[in-house]
């Protein structure tokens, strides 16, 4: 298997919820299956989560393998400003509206996805391969 970089295989997981929401039928402006609303929506923020933990530790913070969102976003808020607003508006929109609440509202998730994209791509200046050095409760990220 070949070594992906940080930024693309956070975008595997985009790609992935990009393939579940076409699986959907449409009835107007709306997905009309729920079962890839909701996949599409977990798969996406688990991309965007790992993107999150991914940049704060590359731009020299850290943070638990096991965060979730209260770490992740004062993590973000010590780094970029932007980005912990990018990612508030992401995690509310993909893991609360779509994932719990079935959101399903197709250019919604389509400029939300936009925004996704922008996000994952404050990773593409660590161009190296995603590589984790095992053990201990926090990323560390091998030099490569």
């Amino acid at each position: 298997m070949e070594k992906l970089t940080y930024y693309e295989e956070a975008m595997r997981y985009v790609e992935y919820a990009q393939e579940q929401f076409t699986l959907s039928p449409m009835e107007k402006n709306y997905y009309t299956d729920l079962k890839f609303v909701k996949a599409g929506g977990g798969t996406i923020y688990a991309g965007i989560e790992k993107a999150a933990k991914w940049y704060i530790v590359l731009m020299g913070g850290t943070i638990a393998k096991n965060a979730k969102e209260p770490e992740i976003t004062k993590g973000l808020a010590k780094i970029n400003k932007s980005a912990l607003n990018m990612f508030n508006d992401l995690y509310s929109y993909f893991h609360i509206a779509v994932y719990y609440n079935g959101n399903n509202d197709s250019k919604k998730i389509k400029d939300s996805i936009m925004v996704a994209k922008k996000f994952i791509s404050l990773l593409k200046q660590f161009d190296k391969p995603h590589l984790y050095k095992k053990g201990g409760s926090t990323f560390k990220i091998k030099n490569t």
